[in-house]
Formats: structure tokens, sequence, C-alpha cells
């Protein structure tokens, strides 16, 4: 009996899921351009890969970036970044297109480095299993709300995400490096009622 080898869930793995929770039969491999249903799947996928790392994580964000000027003034940033936030509260500075934008001073032109949080948007296979797993099922329950339109299945899905949400929370306290004593002046007053 052969033995199957386990991996971690791919594109391919999700957009056959998305596929699946309609009743479609599974590809082995999704087309580059047209309107089939596994291109609608990739897209729905990608687009809800987007909204989820949009919101940042402990595994696409990086804090104190520095970013020079290059010799014209301008400071370009990376083209997956999806965010970014000065990492001294005292500079106000912002995305605009590929550029960063000096808020207070109303200019493009940076005379120094600027450190900055940044969120970046990474490809499907660069996540970790829990955010695979927890996108992937988000994108089918749109996929399927989109094409079949059932309030039955929307609902049973809907129990999947909430499930694979809480795994991805869990991931995500796992990974946060916080320990029970940062908690100290929380649990002292806790301790006095």
């Amino acid at each position: 009996m052969p033995v199957l080898e386990q991996t971690p869930t791919t594109k391919l793995d999700a957009v056959n899921m998305m596929l699946a929770s309609v009743g479609e039969a599974p590809v082995n491999q999704i087309p580059d351009t047209g309107t089939t249903e596994a291109t609608i799947a990739q897209d729905v996928l990608l687009q809800v890969n987007k909204e989820v790392q949009a919101n940042g994580a402990w595994f696409n964000t990086e804090p104190e970036v520095p970013l020079s000027p290059d010799q014209d003034g301008y400071i370009n940033l990376p083209g997956n970044a999806l965010e970014i936030d000065a990492s001294d509260r005292t500079i106000d500075v912002v995305m605009r297109g590929t550029k960063l934008y000096d808020r207070k001073n109303r200019t493009y032109i940076f005379d120094d480095t600027v450190k900055v949080d940044i969120t970046y948007l990474l490809s499907y296979e660069e996540l970790p299993q829990t955010a695979r797993t927890y996108i992937a099922i988000r994108a089918a329950r749109r996929y399927q709300k989109n094409f079949l339109g059932s309030d039955t299945l929307h609902a049973l899905s809907q129990e999947d995400e909430a499930y694979a949400y809480a795994a991805f929370r869990r991931s995500k306290i796992k990974n946060s490096d916080i320990r029970m004593t940062d908690y100290q002046p929380l649990f002292t007053i806790v301790r006095r009622r």
C-alpha cells in the first residue's frame, strides 16, 4: 500500500476544496486564464488571502524596517507592502502608491532613513498551515455563496470557518511571544478584587 506524503495545503488543494464545496470536480492544475470555475476560485482565494493578511499577523509583519531614500530623496516601498507605519510615533508617514509620504511636511522627499513597521503580502505557500486553512475555508464559503447561494450550505461552512479562525487565533497567541509576566499589572488588579 503506497504511503501518502503529508504536506501543507497548497493553492491547488485550496482551489479543489473550493470546487468541492459547490460539487465541482477537482482539477490537476489551475488554468492561467479564462473563466473556468477553477480560475474564479483562485481569484476568490487570492482576494481572501489579501484581506486576511491586511490585518497583520505574526508571520507577515516586521517592526523597525529601515527604509532609505534614493538619490532623489524618494523612499520606494516593497512591492508586497500592504501597510506601513512609522516605528517612531513622532513621524507621520503613509503609503501613497509605491512611495512613502510624509504627511506632517506634505512631501515625498526624505533626507534620512526612516524605520517603519511593515505588513507584507505573502504568497499562499509562504503562510503557516493555520492561516492557509482559515483562508481556504473562508474563500470556499464565499465562493459557495456566490456560486450556489444556498443558505444551508453557507451556515454549515460558517461553522467550519469559525473553527478554522479559532485555530488561527491560537497560533497567533502561541507565536506572539507574550509571557504571563507581561500581564503582571493586570493580575495585581484582579487579585485586589
